[in-house]
């Protein structure tokens, strides 16, 4: 599974690309992009990763016995379906963004499954998420000289269209 070679050649050739000069992304080298490249982004998949750790025999329970919460089994298998998703440009073995998707989605199902106040809340999330897509479609034509978020989700789609007519919707492999 995976997007299609153009579409991928496409969507690293727009990543590819400097960002804008208006751009707000912080400018490599400095002290917070050192922050953030250098430390957040080692120490919080690091802390996600014990987290899930100690999670891990709670979410292979959840899997062999069943959520308290089905509407979450759902939100984990979205998580895997996106993770599948972008399994073709993960490297092979160990992947730092992968281990960081699998870690995020077991501790946060995990917490939303266990606890209500965390379920209403993530819910609330994804109702105002929705409620405000027009929002970011209209942001996302704004960025468009930076990456073409459109054509990256109809490849996307394409295949997860295709899969549904091929009886394959829900084969993550």
């Amino acid at each position: 599974m995976g997007v299609d070679p153009e579409t991928r050649k496409k969507a690293m050739d727009a990543h590819a690309k400097p960002p804008p000069s208006n751009s707000k992304l912080m400018p490599k080298g400095s002290v917070k992009w050192w922050i953030l490249h250098g430390a957040v982004k080692t120490v919080a998949p690091a802390a996600l990763g014990h987290l899930a750790a100690m999670t891990k025999p709670i979410i292979d329970d959840k899997q062999k016995n069943g959520w308290i919460n089905p509407e979450v089994e759902i939100v984990y298998e979205i998580f895997t379906e996106l993770m599948a998703r972008d399994e073709p440009i993960r490297k092979e073995g160990d992947d730092y963004l992968r281990n960081l998707f699998t870690y995020f989605r077991d501790v946060v199902c995990v917490f939303a499954d266990e606890d209500s106040h965390y379920l209403l809340r993530m819910f609330y999330l994804i109702e105002l998420l929705h409620e405000r897509y027009p929002d970011f479609r209209i942001e996302w034509h704004k960025n468009k000289a930076y990456w073409d978020w459109e054509q990256l989700y109809a490849g996307l789609r394409r295949e997860r269209e295709k899969e549904i007519n091929d009886g394959n919707r829900n084969k993550l492999d």
